[in-house]
Formats: C-alpha cells, sequence, structure tokens
C-alpha cells in the first residue's frame, strides 16, 4: 500500500502536481533558492539565459516533497522531470508527440548519476525508483532528444541540490 501511495504522489507531480494554482502558459525561468556559492549560482544563471534565448524556458514547481521542472521548447510544454524526496523516485512525462524522448538526468552529492527515460511517446509518464542515501543531495534535469544518447533538443538547467529522505 506504501508503494502504491507514493507511486501515485510521483505520478501527481509528474502530471501537474497542483495545476489549478499555476499558470497554463510557460512562464519565466526560475529557480528556488539554494545555499549554492555564488559561482555556481552564476553559472546556472548563465545556462538559464542561453536557453531562453534557444526558445527554452522553465519552471520549478514544489511541493509537499515533490520538486519538479516543466521544461518549455518554442513557448510550448515539452516535457516534466520531477524528484520525490521521499521514496527516491525521479519521474519524467513526455508531454507531446513529437518523436523526441523525454529524459531526466540526475546526479547526487556522493557520486551517483543515472537517467530516467519514457519511451513510449507523448502523453505518457515513466517513474524509476533509486535507492539513494538519506540525508544527502540530488539535482536533476530535464532534456528532450532523438533517443537514448541523442543531443538534447530542448534541455533544462540543473535544479537546486534537494534533500533526499526528506
Amino acid at each position: 500500500m506504501l508503494k502504491l501511495r507514493i507511486a501515485s504522489a510521483a505520478v501527481l507531480g509528474v502530471a501537474g502536481l497542483g495545476a489549478t494554482a499555476l499558470p497554463a502558459q510557460a512562464a519565466a525561468p526560475t529557480t528556488a533558492p539554494t545555499s549554492q556559492s555564488t559561482q555556481a549560482a552564476a553559472t546556472q544563471a548563465a545556462a538559464t539565459q542561453a536557453a531562453v534565448a534557444q526558445g527554452v524556458s522553465t519552471r520549478v514547481r514544489a511541493v509537499k516533497g515533490v520538486t519538479c521542472i516543466d521544461l518549455f521548447g518554442a513557448g510550448k510544454l515539452v516535457a516534466t522531470g520531477c524528484f520525490q524526496s521521499n521514496g527516491d523516485d525521479i519521474g519524467v512525462r513526455d508531454q507531446r508527440k513529437d518523436g523526441l524522448r523525454a529524459v531526466v538526468t540526475w546526479k547526487t552529492n556522493y557520486g551517483r548519476s543515472g537517467k530516467c527515460q519514457e519511451t513510449r511517446g507523448g502523453g505518457k509518464s515513466t517513474i524509476c525508483n533509486y535507492n539513494m542515501k538519506k540525508g544527502k543531495k540530488v539535482r536533476f534535469k530535464v532534456d528532450v532528444r532523438n533517443g537514448a544518447n541523442g543531443n538534447p533538443k530542448f534541455s533544462s538547467p540543473y535544479s537546486p541540490w534537494l534533500s533526499i529522505g526528506k
């Protein structure tokens, strides 16, 4: 029963977590407050500005232990990636039937990394469960690309560092 609840919460996060409270159009790129160094914050800001120049924007949302990044390309929502801290779930949703694959790339502050991919096409979601170390941190980004290892057509900057298991 607990596993089902966790999976349901992650699916809700990927599908829209509180969508009624969020604007339907692409928002300006945002990031949640972090304790990053000035250099890391400047690097992320530069990556965000470069993405906007290429017609890419993101929206970061956090509700009840689930943080999501909505990725917009050419003004349209193309993919959503989420991390649920309690359960170590990474979710990804391909928002468009465009032949591209939605991928969440993640890394921890203790050396682990991986990818969670939605391979079935537009309108589908995948939840990947990882056994990450509690009390550590993870960050993730969302891409849409042609195939598993293709160059990203649209890509978000990495999220801020998020607590695992809290």
